[in-house]
């Protein structure tokens, strides 16, 4: 997998600038479960404790991060056993610092993880009092420790924007979409890792446009493990193929390269 310049110079411009620097003292080992069951327990009067917690992540859009159960399944996803998370750089007002907290969570989108974070417990519902709750980042200035394993975008956790399920669209919709994915530049890798067209069923309708996805191969053996969902954050360094939007106007379908704009590289 690689990734766009910009996306390289802003992790390196976290490193340079000491964002992801550790914060004194061992973190203490807890679980999700125990933070969530009892938050006050765990806060040093008004100061936050630094925690090492594991979960796994879900599709992480920009600020908006989920850390949930490791066990977790999308089938039976449930957002109030999950915490929500940032990463180191996020809270600042330094645009490439917040950019490279971004581009963490999309590099570990749908990874099971370990990670050191401050627990800030102020906005959950167990927490007393909440006079002074200015958001809901349970996990602050994350940092990864280990990555245990790693999910693709069918088999991830969803925790925002999810638009539906995915299904094959018309042939002359699916010849008139494959042409437009050629005029922009992207073409299938081989008669073997072929390009599969997928849109919405009841046809996904933004502001006056129809939108659908072209997803193609990155390797053999892909078409079986193409996506069944349409949602914001797809992309992952453990997919193996990449899907670009497409969306269809009174001139027909274009490419619609607003939608796709997170760092990654065919």
């Amino acid at each position: 997998m690689r990734f766009r310049t910009a996306a390289i110079l802003a992790l390196c411009a976290a490193g340079l600038l000491g964002l992801s620097a550790p914060a004194a003292g061992a973190p203490r080992k807890l679980t999700l479960e125990q933070l969530i069951a009892d938050p006050q327990r765990y806060r040093d009067g008004d100061r936050m404790i630094q925690v090492r917690v594991r979960g796994q992540l879900d599709n992480c859009i920009a600020h908006t991060c989920l850390l949930c159960p490791e066990a977790m399944t999308p089938e039976r996803f449930d957002r109030k056993r999950c915490l929500h998370t940032s990463f180191a750089g996020q809270d600042s007002d330094d645009w490439p610092a917040q950019r490279a907290a971004d581009l963490t969570g999309q590099i570990y989108r749908f990874a099971t993880i370990t990670i050191d974070a401050w627990f800030d417990p102020v906005c959950l519902p167990g927490f007393k009092p909440a006079a002074y709750c200015t958001g809901d980042r349970a996990f602050r200035e994350a940092e990864v420790v280990k990555v245990h394993s790693r999910k693709t975008a069918r088999d991830g956790l969803v925790g925002h924007y999810s638009f539906g399920e995915l299904i094959p669209t018309s042939e002359l919709d699916r010849a008139a979409m494959l042409a437009a994915f050629a005029r922009a530049g992207f073409v299938s890798h081989s008669d073997e890792r072929p390009v599969a067209l997928v849109t919405r069923g009841d046809s996904w309708i933004l502001e006056g446009r129809v939108i659908g996805l072209v997803c193609a191969c990155r390797e053999d053996g892909c078409v079986d493990k193409l996506p069944t969902r349409h949602f914001a954050g797809m992309e992952s360094p453990a997919n193996p193929f990449f899907c670009r939007h497409m969306q269809k106007g009174a001139d027909g379908w274009a490419y619609a390269a607003g939608f796709d704009d997170e760092g990654f590289d065919p």
